[in-house]
């Protein structure tokens, strides 16, 4: 991932979900997956808030939705304490909202059963480990795969 620097010396981060998906894709390929963009750039006739990406996990025998989402450069956690965007500290990458066309057609998903998740690359890899694809160390280092 890129990092932006304003002359002041303030990071800020990857404000496109282009820029942070390629990511996301290599880590669900990573974990034995097949991660297929639906993504539109530019107006088209696919219904509106879509998924970034279908996922297929043949390893658990699901598939599910992922959105993608850029960070935000500044909020404020559940204390009421404005955190920062920090490229080097993944506790202060927060994911921007879904947008209502995006919320709507996440509710009809999992009305329907199916899977769907939203976010960033800490969201991703959160994914892997709720479907058993990845785990977390004692430290909370996180690993490809299940546990031994």
């Amino acid at each position: 991932m890129s990092l932006h620097v304003h002359a002041n010396l303030k990071m800020r981060p990857p404000s496109e979900t282009k820029v942070v998906q390629p990511h996301i894709v290599s880590l669900f390929r990573s974990a034995g997956c097949q991660a297929d963009s639906t993504s539109q750039y530019r107006a088209s006739h696919i219904v509106q808030g879509f998924p970034d990406l279908v996922v297929f996990a043949p390893a658990i025998l699901k598939m599910f939705f992922f959105e993608v989402k850029s960070y935000l450069a500044e909020w404020t956690n559940d204390r009421g304490v404005r955190i920062r965007f920090n490229p080097f500290d993944e506790a202060t990458w927060h994911p921007k909202p879904l947008e209502p066309a995006q919320v709507r057609f996440r509710e009809r998903i999992l009305t329907c059963g199916q899977l769907h998740y939203w976010g960033g690359v800490p969201e991703a890899r959160a994914t892997l480990v709720e479907l058993g694809l990845a785990h977390r160390g004692e430290r909370g280092t996180f690993y490809l795969g299940r546990p031994r």
